[in-house]
C-alpha cells in the first residue's frame, strides 16, 4: 500500500514553509500471495510509527532538508 499527501513544512526551527507532495511505502506481509509493486516519483518518507488505524510518517523536506513528521489516517 502506498500513503501519498500534499505537506507544507512547519519547523520549529526557521519559517520554511515549503509545499511538497510525499509518498510511503507500506510493508507488506511476508506471507501474501502477491506483491504489490509502486512507483516512487516524489520525496519518500518513512513510517516510523502505527498505532491503531494511523500510521505515523518521518519525511525530510526537499528545501531546508529538515525532518517532520506526519499522522496519516487509514
Amino acid at each position: 500500500m502506498k500513503i501519498e499527501g500534499k505537506h507544507r513544512y512547519n519547523s520549529s526551527f526557521g519559517p520554511c514553509g515549503h509545499a511538497y507532495e510525499l509518498v510511503a511505502i507500506v510493508p507488506q506481509p511476508l506471507d501474501a500471495r502477491m506483491f504489490d509493486m509502486e512507483t516512487i516519483d516524489k520525496p519518500v518518507g518513512r513510517i516510523i510509527e502505527k498505532k491503531d488505524n494511523n500510521y505515523f510518517v518521518k519525511v525530510i523536506c526537499p528545501k531546508c532538508y529538515q525532518d517532520n513528521t506526519i499522522e496519516h489516517e487509514n
